[in-house]
């Protein structure tokens, strides 16, 4: 009886958060489709898109008491933000993503690559563009902070803590994690996204706490965003050889399992 009604709650919130993303995505595309912006209004409308999901996502569970200390432990405590963890795992989420992505689109046909360019990349590109001390502030703040930080609360907070008791706990990451991935709706990051949100989700799980997770999730994020505007489109779309992205893939595990003993080491006792 207690498995079936911790289902019925998995398939609940499930659908909830599917359904705010994409209820949610499709309003603000109608608006904007009806009233095209630019520039700065673009990039704060398409923020906005994205943070008010995880916004009424987080109401929602409130209003249905899912939000407890148990999901949320946030105490603030230096054993819950270890620098030496959130740099291993910040370097081996950045190589992940750049080697997993070259890989891909290195072996990817050149026509399907020019419509993931049309169709995300550039559109992506333009919004994170930092070229103001205004665009610094939106871009920062919304996709560097606010969105990680609603991320983890809902997907390595809500989401694991109702998967884990539907299906135990190492199903509850891989789910968790596949649903966050899903919702990024793209097809190259996917698998990046994947391991990400099973490794974030093994250090809530380990640690009791999201407030590691969210320290990395935001660093990265931040470090990304630095990264991608410190080039122009043509030059992160000038692949390597397929080599480089698999050695950069490899370099990318060693820091991710260095980052992974390291936390079972400092959190085995607790």
């Amino acid at each position: 009886m207690e498995k079936d009604k911790n289902l019925d709650l998995l398939r609940k919130v499930a659908v909830i958060i599917i359904g705010f993303y994409f209820g949610i995505q499709i309003v603000f595309s109608i608006i904007l489709f009806q009233w095209p912006l630019t520039g700065i209004g673009l990039k704060f409308f398409v923020i906005l898109q994205t943070i008010l999901p995880g916004i009424a996502i987080i109401l929602w569970a409130r209003y249905n008491n899912l939000l407890n200390s148990d999901i949320f432990p946030f105490t603030i405590s230096l054993n819950h933000f270890n620098i030496p963890i959130i740099v291993l795992f910040v370097i081996g989420f950045f190589l992940l993503s750049e080697g997993l992505s070259n890989a891909v689109l290195t072996l990817l046909p050149e026509d399907i690559v020019f419509d993931l360019e049309r169709d995300i990349y550039i559109p992506s590109y333009n919004i994170i563009k930092m070229e103001t001390s205004f665009d610094l502030i939106v871009i920062g703040l919304g996709l560097g902070i606010i969105i990680p930080l609603l991320n983890e609360l809902i997907f390595r907070g809500l989401g694991l803590n109702v998967f884990r008791g539907a299906v135990g706990i190492n199903k509850a990451s891989v789910y968790s994690a596949a649903l966050w991935a899903f919702l990024h709706m793209n097809p190259v990051d996917f698998l990046t996204l994947l391991i990400m949100g099973i490794v974030l989700a093994y250090i809530t799980h380990k640690t009791g706490s999201l407030f590691l997770p969210i320290g990395i999730h935001v660093i990265f994020s931040l470090t990304e965003l630095i990264y991608l505007n410190n080039f122009e489109f043509s030059e992160l779309m000038d692949l390597p050889e397929l080599y480089m992205s698999v050695l950069i893939i490899f370099l990318s595990i060693i820091f991710i399992v260095a980052g992974v003993r390291l936390t079972d080491y400092i959190y085995s006792s607790d």
